[in-house]
């Protein structure tokens, strides 16, 4: 035979107070066994309410990620390669340019106009009002020559472009 106390469970050191909650209700359902259908239903209960406050939560921290700072992009064709290739899945940085100003060198991920489900993937050249020229595979920018360190030599076009 046991001692009455040996029945008991211990109460829990800090915590939550669903964790008091969930105690106290496994306390007297050891004490008092018609009540443990009752407080198992109320432990379920309990229990989905949390998991589904904590889904809500996770829910509404990732609308603001994606809509506000950062969003998963495609690449859809080799137009950016070697630095992007076709189907690579890149996040992009929606935040920074709240801030500040694209500036030439930029990588930019904008919307195809006539199609709002594609996006482009392009680096910025010229800025506005800007006269863009390639000649001989060259990139001029109002007549100045613009190194491009970025595209390696097997990539060069050395077809002219521009006015």
């Amino acid at each position: 035979m046991s001692k009455p106390d040996e029945n008991l469970i211990p109460p829990p050191t800090g915590g939550s107070p669903e964790a008091h909650k969930t105690f106290v209700a496994a306390a007297a359902s050891a004490q008092d066994p018609s009540s443990s259908q009752a407080s198992t239903h109320l432990l379920l209960r309990n229990e989905i309410r949390v998991w589904t406050r904590d889904l809500l939560i996770a829910i509404g921290l990732a609308l603001v990620i994606i809509v506000f700072l950062y969003q998963p992009v495609k690449v859809e064709g080799t137009s950016m390669a070697p630095l992007l290739s076709d189907q690579e899945r890149i996040f992009i940085n929606k935040f920074v340019y709240r801030f500040e100003d694209i500036h030439r060198g930029d990588v930019v991920v904008f919307w195809y106009p006539l199609d709002r489900s594609k996006s482009f993937i392009k680096r910025v050249i010229g800025l506005p009002g800007e006269t863009v020229d390639i000649r001989h595979g060259l990139l001029y920018v109002n007549g100045q020559l613009i190194p491009e360190p970025y595209v390696p030599p097997q990539y060069t076009d050395v077809t002219d472009f521009g006015p």
